[in-house]
């Protein structure tokens, strides 16, 4: 399937199935590591009824002439879980012809929202941003530019975060998401890999 500029008028582009079991046995389990680092819900007020666990870090505020580094903060306890995970960045590295730069997993709250936003830093303005869903349910759904979707446990989805997009949960359940963004080739030189 190709890959669409994110100029192109579209919201979700569907990528097809991943393997997710060891990765979403792993999550349900996860109480304290929602609050290992509370800072996006705390820096972003449209995030603020959401929680993270961060396996890849690449600072929000990077810009195109900065030399950074992109680390691994965390890791999944379970081999399964980081074979998947390590699966799921291949295939888009391949897709992209780029590397993972950021990578997180994020718990929204149920009966929560993430208000009407389009991003807007040079990380995540060129770099694209997919979605898997581990934990999801039919109330939860994704609206770009008042189109809505709603996304499968365990399918790879690219969101265009160029255009207006929200988020909501009318569930009495968490929704949780795979979040990587990856940084076509031509963007990384500046960029350390750790």
């Amino acid at each position: 399937m190709k890959i669409l500029s994110k100029e192109d008028n579209w919201g979700i582009n569907h990528f097809g199935v991943v393997e997710i079991a060891g990765i979403k046995k792993e999550v349900t389990e996860y109480i304290d590591e929602w609050l290992i680092d509370v800072s996006r819900q705390r820096s972003f007020q449209t995030h603020e009824q959401t929680f993270m666990y961060q396996l890849k870090e690449l600072d929000y505020g990077w810009n195109l002439k900065d030399k950074v580094t992109s680390s691994t903060p965390n890791t999944f306890k379970t081999d399964s879980a980081n074979n998947e995970l390590k699966k799921i960045y291949e295939r888009l590295e391949y897709l992209v012809e780029g590397k993972v730069v950021r990578c997180e997993v994020i718990n929204m709250s149920p009966n929560s929202r993430i208000r009407t936003h389009k991003d807007t830093s040079d990380l995540l303005y060129l770099s694209r941003r997919f979605h898997v869903p581990i934990i999801t349910n039919k109330d939860c759904t994704f609206i770009v530019e008042e189109q809505s979707f709603h996304l499968e446990e365990a399918n790879l989805y690219e969101l265009n975060n160029r255009r207006y997009h929200s988020v909501q949960n009318f569930s009495d359940e968490n929704r949780i998401h795979l979040i990587v963004d990856i940084l076509p080739s031509q963007y990384t030189e500046n960029i350390v890999f750790s």
